[in-house]
């Protein structure tokens, strides 16, 4: 076998395996998209080398998302579409036995109107004490049938609690930056691709904003690593409150934030980018009876087209580089 042959192979069966694979992670957007992107690269296999790299990108992978695989979500889901089957059985049956007891009344119903003579009326109600009795027979049975679903669901609402906890844990550990409490880089790139991934020209539109303190390096020399510390958490803080509650406020790395505002007009893009400088630029951050200024300056790109990641991304960058240059102050580009 040759090596075409062989590189051939490896990715006939990395598709495969994909395949199946990304199915399964379809469901979870957030991953989807990181996955989707590793499984494009196998055409590209076309070297040993080139399999060496794309092995080093697949561990990476699921190390970033180790997350995931600490939790059965799909045993829940297997939980409560038994659940809900159980309840559909249970609908039916009941509508089943109903029906035939209205058939049954209706019948001793007609009955009563042909009474003639006593021995006729000891016949009906001898039947309607069956019916009765079958009556009190079903109820007992489902009583019991619907105590027992009551059980599954309450079993079934602790383990969902249990499961909201849980998911919100692996979240807050993959997605949300330890220091500033806001998203991390790698919460920004999936909401950013996914924001991409949808956008439908002349309908949607968004603004991705870049943020960099000007004079971080010199507060962590004068005042120390602490003192920065607070300086990035109080920033986030200030950001946040200039933002809406489902904008996408993330500490990019180091002293640098990101924000994605989605559906808003230039204007009012322009105006948050404006106040954001404005708010952080003015504060009085106090530590150890010292009072620090933060220099910050910003850009943002207004996405009304669409574009790819890394194009979206180096126009807001550009826009954040320029506003750096004349120092403390904010730059869009549209």
């Amino acid at each position: 076998m040759g090596k075409d042959d062989l590189m051939f192979l490896f990715r006939t069966i990395l598709k495969l395996i994909f395949k199946n694979f990304q199915n399964l992670l379809i469901r979870e957007s957030y991953l989807f998209y990181e996955f989707k992107s590793l499984n494009e690269e196998i055409d590209n296999l076309l070297s040993l080398e080139d399999l060496e790299e794309f092995k080093k990108k697949i561990k990476t992978f699921f190390e970033n998302y180790s997350y995931f695989f600490e939790f059965d979500f799909y045993e829940n889901r297997e939980n409560i579409k038994e659940l809900i089957k159980n309840f559909e059985e249970l609908i039916n049956n009941i509508n089943v036995q109903i029906n035939k007891f209205k058939t049954k009344l209706k019948s001793i119903e007609n009955e009563i109107y042909n009474i003639k003579d006593l021995k006729k009326t000891s016949d009906v109600i001898i039947i309607l004490k069956k019916v009765i009795q079958e009556l009190i027979n079903f109820i007992d049975f489902y009583s019991n049938e619907i105590q027992i679903l009551k059980n599954k669901i309450k079993i079934l609402n602790e383990k969902a609690f249990q499961f909201e906890k849980k998911v919100l844990d692996l979240e807050k550990k993959a997605f949300i930056d330890k220091l500033t409490s806001v998203y991390n880089r790698r919460a920004f790139e999936i909401k950013l691709k996914g924001l991409l991934s949808n956008f439908i020209p002349g309908k949607n539109r968004f603004a991705l904003y870049f943020f960099d303190l000007d004079n971080f390096k010199e507060i962590n020399d004068t005042y120390g690593h602490l003192a920065g510390d607070l300086i990035l958490k109080k920033v986030a803080e200030l950001i946040k409150k200039c933002t809406r509650d489902g904008d996408i406020v993330c500490r990019y790395g180091g002293d640098e934030f990101v924000i994605l505002v989605n559906n808003i007009t230039k204007e009012i893009a322009i105006n948050i980018g404006k106040r954001i400088i404005e708010r952080v630029s003015n504060a009085k951050f106090i530590y150890k009876n010292n009072e620090i200024r933060v220099k910050i300056s910003g850009g943002a790109y207004y996405v009304e087209k669409k574009e790819s990641f890394e194009e979206v991304i180096r126009k807001a960058d550009e826009a954040m580089y320029k506003a750096k240059q004349k120092g403390n102050t904010f730059e869009i580009v549209y």
